[in-house]
């Protein structure tokens, strides 16, 4: 039998299957599912990585070129094995490592030990060499038909975000608004709120740096509490006065916070609101709002490079035996982005030179009174900061020493306001709050850490060493501090001002998101010390309320708790997180109240099947529309996917529209082996949309 000769067109072929996978399908399937984290556009990922990929392809190619005709059919059939094995890896072999956010992964707990990727790539590499003549043979059209499938789906997805090949490469950075760094001569009140800023970290460095003298006229309130461990619950708790119910979804909580929160009655009063927010507050009034950045400094090209490399990254953790993973993932300092990473793009540092450049850039330039809010990011984790202040050069291991390195230097610019505000002789007249949305310490064990959320006030003509309140106060007691501190009416607004607050025992509320099969919202009452577990009732379960179920053809609906869709949920699903919610039984339902429909409609649905990699393959989803099946579809990768079918018009014949989800794969972690959740878990819902077809052409 005569052997092929494998050309080096050909080889460069074979080449590309591995290159395009490491460094464009990956990097792509993981931006389209992640857009918003990013600067770089959808055009810049293609035109940075697509080149990428083909000097990749070329390199790998370059060592073909001394070998002869047997050797090089050798290496043509490890190179193409190496393709297949990146795709299945991203594909099918992708463990469970939890949310990247910082917190660390924890190998330990990965269902799948290392030695078993290890065998599976040391016998298709194997194979790659026994069978080298043959599978040599196929090579360079199997590239190309591997190649081509990927590219397919990515193509049509590029297509669907209307991707204009000639359009900008990066999203710019927007700077502040003209007047956001304006203060009044007459009354400010500053409020900062830093997160996860706990109360005894803050009261260590006070004591061990002497800091008393310079918080001048501040009061601290050590047995403050937070009222969630969410900042999404705490952020609209501080500016409505209230603590989440259950009485309304939680994301029309939200929205109803900003829109009637107290930052509206003093825009109502005449004064200057300068709203800074990490999370989205624009429902209500504003006089100059400025959401705060993820880059401060660094040049276009050098955005890009961080996206791209973080891009990189990931794309190499999914495509990587698990026994590497670690390796790549090198205790969230991640190989290729630790190479570009400065302080420039790493956010804690970012917006702490934000921050000193905010005080740095403050003046007096009005006479009206003005309000400014700032949420900033540290001292989150991840950690990064030295005891010296100084960037660390890697992500630090989540410890309490750690924490206290990334909390001193926030503390120290908040000292730095104080000074300013002192130099620019308005400290005397500002009323002055420095607050956390919460504690540290992760769920479940939040108890009393996430507890413990910092404030300091320094009312109006307040002066003298920082002093101590055995007070009972609560987050929610901010609104009321403020407007009463300036002599505003506050009829909906509730609590009570903390600067009147005695020191008798007082019934708080905490409230959390918790494990359930039902919608439920979990309730601790307070009743004593919050650094005392005896003072913790047990959680009462309350079941939250829904929204009006009609619905506008056209309107993407995102079903986390910061979206709007909780409104249209039926049975099936248990209690959301910030941006989606898992199904909780095999059948899983949506309810709408519709205009019928006149013409048919396109049904798009954004979700992430269950899926474990040898454990449970596939997750079978069937989307019933009004009894009648709508799609029947398949996942076998746990990411992002995006669903679409056409809906008849005759199966929308009146104003009620039932969706629902039939997932005969559905299973607990607990039941799989792969942890402790018990809830039946088929898809996590992230949103939807019904649009009219004509409306499109």
């Amino acid at each position: 039998m005569t052997r092929s000769h494998i050309t080096l067109g050909a080889l460069y072929l074979v080449a590309l299957l591995p290159a395009m996978n490491l460094a464009v399908f990956g990097p792509l399937t993981i931006y389209l599912a992640n857009a918003d984290e990013f600067l770089v556009t959808h055009i810049g990922v293609l035109l940075i990585n697509l080149p990428l990929a083909l000097a990749l392809a070329l390199i790998l190619t370059l060592p073909g070129l001394p070998m002869s005709s047997a050797v090089r059919r050798v290496y043509a059939s490890i190179l193409f094995v190496l393709g297949l094995l990146l795709w299945a890896q991203g594909s099918f072999f992708m463990h469970d490592y939890g949310v990247l956010d910082g917190r660390g992964i924890d190998w330990s707990a990965v269902p799948f030990p290392g030695w078993t990727d290890a065998a599976i790539w040391v016998a298709a590499l194997a194979l790659a060499l026994f069978l080298a003549a043959r599978i040599s043979r196929i090579a360079a059209f199997g590239a190309a038909v591997f190649i081509l499938i990927q590219s397919v789906p990515i193509a049509i997805e590029l297509f669907e975000h209307k991707v204009d090949l000639e359009g900008q490469t990066s999203r710019p950075v927007a700077g502040a608004p003209e007047g956001i760094h304006d203060y009044s001569s007459g009354r400010n009140i500053v409020h900062v709120v830093v997160d996860n800023f706990q109360t005894d970290v803050f009261t260590e460095i006070v004591a061990e740096q002497e800091l008393e003298e310079a918080f001048d006229g501040f009061v601290l309130y050590p047995q403050n509490t937070a009222v969630a461990p969410h900042t999404s619950l705490a952020l609209p708790g501080i500016f409505s006065g209230r603590v989440y119910d259950g009485s309304t979804s939680a994301n029309s909580y939200y929205r109803e916070s900003m829109e009637h929160g107290f930052q509206n009655l003093l825009f109502d009063h005449g004064y200057t609101v300068n709203l800074m927010p990490l999370m989205e507050m624009d429902q209500g009034s504003y006089t100059h709002y400025y959401r705060l950045p993820k880059i401060f400094e660094g040049s276009d090209s050098d955005r890009k490079k961080k996206d791209i490399s973080y891009l990189l990254d990931l794309s190499l953790f999914r495509q990587a035996p698990h026994w590497l993973r670690s390796w790549l993932y090198n205790q969230n300092n991640w190989r290729l982005s630790k190479q570009l990473a400065t302080p420039d793009n790493v956010k804690a540092f970012v917006q702490r030179e934000f921050f000193e450049q905010y005080t740095e850039t403050i003046h007096v330039g009005r006479d009206q009174a003005a309000y400014h809010f700032i949420h900033l990011w540290p001292p989150h984790p991840p950690f990064s900061t030295l005891p010296s202040g100084r960037w660390a050069g890697k992500v630090l291991e989540n410890t309490r020493e750690n924490y206290l390195n990334e909390a001193r230097p926030v503390t120290r610019l908040l000292i730095g306001l104080v000074d300013k505000l002192k130099a620019m002789g308005i400290y005397d007249q500002s009323l002055i709050v420095f607050q956390s949305d919460h504690g540290g310490g992760y769920e479940p064990d939040f108890m009393p850490t996430r507890m413990l959320g910092l404030l300091a006030v320094k009312p109006v003509g307040s002066r003298g060493p920082l002093r101590f309140s055995d007070a009972p106060t609560s987050v929610i007691d901010v609104a009321a501090t403020i407007l009463d501190a300036v002599g505003i009416e506050r009829p909906t607004i509730p609590g009570q001002s903390v600067l009147d607050m005695s020191d008798d025992r007082r019934i708080r509320h905490f409230v959390f998101f918790g494990d359930r099969k039902d919608r439920a919202l979990h309730q601790i009452i307070i009743d004593g010390t919050p650094y005392d577990p005896g003072s913790y009732s047990d959680a009462e379960r309350i079941i939250m309320a829904t929204e009006s179920s009609l619905y506008r053809y056209g309107d993407m609906v995102n079903v986390g708790l910061i979206g709007a869709g909780e409104r249209y949920l039926g049975s099936g699903w248990a209690t959301p997180s910030d941006r989606h919610i898992w199904s909780n039984e095999r059948v899983a339902s949506l309810n709408l109240t519709v205009e019928p429909a006149s013409t048919d409609l396109r049904l798009v649905v954004d979700l992430i099947p269950h899926v474990k990699a040898g454990i449970l393959p596939r997750q079978r989803v069937d989307i019933m529309v009004n009894g009648r099946k709508a799609l029947a579809w398949v996942g076998e990768q746990e990411s992002k996917q995006r669903l679409e079918t056409t809906i008849p018009a005759n199966w929308v014949d009146s104003s009620e529209m039932n969706i629902r989800f039939v997932l005969p794969d559905a299973a607990s972690p607990a039941e799989l082996g792969t942890g402790g959740d018990q809830r039946l878990l088929g898809i996590a819902l992230i949103g939807f949309q019904l649009r009219q077809l004509d409306s499109e052409q």
